[in-house]
């Protein structure tokens, strides 16, 4: 495939099934036929927004934390489903039940199977919250289930491929009494169900390889398949293999740093030593499982939020979606461009702003040139390089558990053979990878804290100089934007830092204000952590602390854990600096005991540097 050829939606979908040795049939079953996904991946067909989605949630391949830039009506059918999934996290039952009789009232809406599919699976999490009977939950969860898996029998289930969103379906079927056909001899109810969730767990891990897609279900199916046995008598539990996957599930939550069931997978390894507990090792994982356990469920007691994975609703969960027409409109005011120089030798004045006020359907090929001008990404992007290229793909994945790793080496030798395989004409492309090279020259000690500003200047000079913003605030920014920005505003001397992180704060704040918070989350939570440093370094401590506050709650809701102790640190910090000064607070920092949940947290996430960190100011502090 030719590296330097647009990336279109239908491109970027055939080389990533293709790459990933899957049929059109296996890949389109219940959702459409294997025919039409051939018009689709030869671009003569574009299929809607949900639909692109689970095709591409089938091959792994999630939207968590890349930009879509939407038509006017896929962006209010999103609007839509972030509405419910809000009031679903919320428990507003009103607000809830209304949106759901709003869709079940509009007909030309019910064509759609995944659509319909979700809202089945919303009505699903209601019912739970209110205790429905086991048998209704089964029925509801089998109709939803059969929009996208008509044949629910193992023997037919096993041999197809599964969204996360499918698999979760399945698991709660299972999890309320569903039949999924003849397991061997087994007709005791506690054992079937004990073998249906082997057989899951089973096929999960044959074919689903992204560890980013297995973290989303595999320790919800192992807390299922925990929680089943704990039903019985201590003698029939399967210790042994329980403890065993617990494991797996708790490492995989921590390579990944979500939250997902962590909690309960904790308690029920603590059960499980507890009964097997041999020996001195045992002992010492029994004493740190049950630490861990406790700093988090003070955290979740202190801000309020339940210990447990109450609801299904990150699997649904979309980021940095936005409406075409407001980027196009916003990205202009940013660069101080009127209608009419932005739509010179593209379209008409009056074409631009109907598109602008969200009232046409936009043109792509017009799109396409106005995105190009305004220097933002048109083609279609899963990841901060764009590439149709499988092996870049997968390369980039590797890249990025590298650099969570911190393992420099290893990143540069993978950038070395990630170039070669994408465009570097692209323009996005370009600001990545010299972003990613300056990070990791940087972290190795090859540049210095001055020339790693300048090339990240280059890079951010690639699609918009800081200069050239004019109205930053209202304005829009990529993600790879933002992170160039905040990447400088941590470089730069303390006085200068402000200049960088004051309109990021303004774009934050914002998404505070409209409550679309967990729309943004990544990079609110990145952007927001550099922010609060700052503001405690120069002295704004109830502003700081407020900032940790809201982002220790919003991590714990959406179930994200490496920056944890980041926020628990810096009140600490703020607090005892209060102290020096005879400053009063408003928190209630206890000082060495959230100290101490830092080093547990950090260790947990194996930030080495933050624990050693952590490790000398509690004996200075303390000692």
């Amino acid at each position: 495939m030719d590296k330097t050829q647009e990336v279109t939606f239908h491109t970027f979908l055939k080389a990533m099934r293709k790459g990933k040795k899957v049929t059109l049939d296996r890949l389109s079953r219940g959702i459409c036929s294997a025919s039409m996904l051939a018009r689709i991946e030869a671009g003569e067909r574009l299929p809607e927004k949900i639909v692109r989605d689970r095709f591409l949630e089938r091959l792994g391949l999630t939207n968590d934390g890349y930009e879509d830039y939407l038509q006017p009506d896929e962006y209010a059918l999103w609007k839509s489903w972030k509405a419910l999934l809000q009031a679903v996290e919320n428990k507003d039952y009103k607000e809830a039940d209304s949106l759901i009789a709003q869709y079940e009232q509009d007909n030309s809406r019910h064509s759609n199977v995944i659509e319909r599919q979700f809202y089945l699976a919303m009505k699903g999490q209601l019912a739970q919250y209110r205790n429905m009977p086991e048998a209704e939950l089964c029925a509801l969860y089998e109709r939803a289930l059969r929009l996208t898996v008509p044949e629910i029998a193992y023997d037919k289930w096993r041999k197809q491929l599964f969204s996360q969103q499918e698999w979760n379906l399945l698991l709660e079927y299972i999890h309320f009494g569903g039949d999924i056909g003849r397991i061997e001899w087994e007709e005791n109810p506690y054992i079937y169900q004990k073998a249906a969730y082997e057989l899951l767990l089973e096929e999960f891990q044959k074919v689903v390889k992204d560890v980013y897609g297995r973290v989303k279900i595999f320790p919800k199916a192992v807390y299922y398949y925990g929680m089943v046995q704990m039903k019985q008598p201590k003698e029939d539990w399967e210790c042994e293999k329980l403890l065993r996957l617990c494991r797996q599930a708790i490492a995989m939550l921590r390579s990944t740093g979500r939250m997902y069931y962590l909690y309960e997978l904790l308690a029920i390894k603590e059960k499980l030593l507890t009964v097997s507990a041999q020996g001195a090792l045992f002992e010492k994982e029994m004493a740190e499982t049950g630490e861990l356990k406790k700093v988090l469920s003070d955290l979740y007691k202190k801000y309020h939020v339940s210990e447990r994975t109450e609801n299904c609703c990150y699997l649904y969960w979309q980021t940095d979606n936005d409406n075409i027409g407001d980027v196009i409109r916003k990205r202009r005011k940013l660069l101080g461009l009127t209608q009419k120089q932005l739509c010179e030798g593209i379209c008409e004045p009056r074409t631009l702003q109907r598109l602008e006020k969200n009232k046409t359907r936009a043109q792509m090929a017009v799109v396409r040139r106005l995105l190009a001008r305004l220097g933002l990404p048109f083609e279609y992007q899963r990841m901060e390089v764009i590439s149709d290229n499988y092996e870049a793909v997968v390369l980039y994945r590797e890249l990025e558990k590298a650099a969570n790793a911190h393992d420099e080496e290893r990143v540069g030798k993978l950038l070395q053979r990630l170039v070669p395989l994408i465009s570097m004409q692209n323009i996005c492309n370009r600001q990545e990878i010299k972003r990613s090279m300056a990070i990791n020259q940087l972290a190795q000690g090859k540049i210095t804290r001055g020339e790693y500003v300048e090339q990240i200047e280059e890079a951010l000079a690639y699609t918009a100089a800081s200069a050239d913003m004019k109205n930053l605030k209202e304005g829009y920014l990529t993600c790879a934007e933002i992170g160039c920005i905040y990447n400088i505003a941590t470089r730069v001397e303390e006085q200068e830092a402000w200049r960088y992180f004051k309109p990021l704060w303004e774009i934050y704040n914002r998404y505070e204000e409209e409550n679309d918070v967990e729309a943004h989350i990544s990079m609110y939570l990145l952007v927001m952590k550099g922010i609060a440093s700052h503001l405690g370094n120069v002295g704004r401590y109830w502003e700081a602390n407020r900032i940790s506050d809201r982002a220790i709650k919003e991590s714990l809701k959406s179930g994200r854990i490496y920056m944890l102790h980041n926020y628990v640190y810096d009140k600490c910090w703020n607090d005892m600096e209060c102290q020096k000064q005879g400053i009063a607070t408003e928190t209630a920092c206890s000082g060495q005991a959230e100290l101490q949940a830092c080093i547990l947290l950090s260790r947990f996430c194996r930030e080495k540097t933050y624990e050693a960190h952590y490790c000398r100011k509690m004996k200075e502090w303390y000692d």
